[in-house]
């Protein structure tokens, strides 16, 4: 096995223990076990839990980020980016077990890791202001509504239909689950919902 193979397999388990533990109760040893090898082999890839964590981080937020360029690469509509990222997101929780892990770390132990400024609102609360304004702007959206509470709607309602998911251990649909829960919203905010008042 290369070392590339090795490092991916530990963090792979690493990110299966850290979605389910909180970070301080998992060990080298945990995460040795869980990659099923030695926890000197562990070792040799990650010199220590806190270094197979930011490795996590580090994939989650690649991960992220793509999925934000990724949506404004391939729509041109600030609502179908919107929908884009969402279900990027719900489908990278889904299938990437870093995503999920990094995910939990940020929300649960983001005071391990200070140098980093773990800040999940910011920069997913951000990026819908941004693709609300747009639409505001476009007049895709009611002149009603106030772009910064919805964008605070959206943000709270997708981050609740994550940690249900996350705490029902049921994140198999997730993807559908937010989607639907921004569709929810969109409705409201869009042509149907042109006299509501949000």
């Amino acid at each position: 096995m290369t070392h590339s193979n090795l490092k991916q397999d530990v963090r792979k388990a690493a990110a299966n223990i850290f979605a389910v533990l909180p970070y301080e109760k998992v060990s080298l040893s945990d995460i040795a076990r869980g990659a099923g090898v030695s926890e000197e082999t562990a070792r040799s890839a990650y010199s220590s839990v806190s270094a197979v964590a930011r490795d996590i981080l580090d994939v989650e937020g690649q991960t992220m980020r793509d999925a934000q360029a990724q949506a404004r690469r391939t729509e041109d509509r600030p609502i179908e980016r919107l929908r884009c990222v969402v279900a990027l997101v719900g489908s990278h929780i889904q299938t990437i077990p870093e995503v999920r892990a990094g995910l939990h770390l940020a929300a649960r132990s983001s005071e391990h890791f200070p140098e980093r400024h773990i800040d999940p609102r910011r920069t997913w609360r951000g990026f819908i202001e941004e693709q609300l304004q747009i639409a505001y702007q476009q007049g895709s959206v009611s002149t009603q509504i106030k772009v910064s509470r919805v964008a605070d709607l959206i943000f709270l309602a997708l981050l609740g239909a994550k940690e249900i998911a996350e705490m029902t251990q049921d994140c198999d649909n997730i993807s559908v689950k937010m989607s639907t829960c921004l569709d929810s919203i969109l409705e409201i905010i869009t042509d149907s919902g042109t006299n509501t008042t949000i």
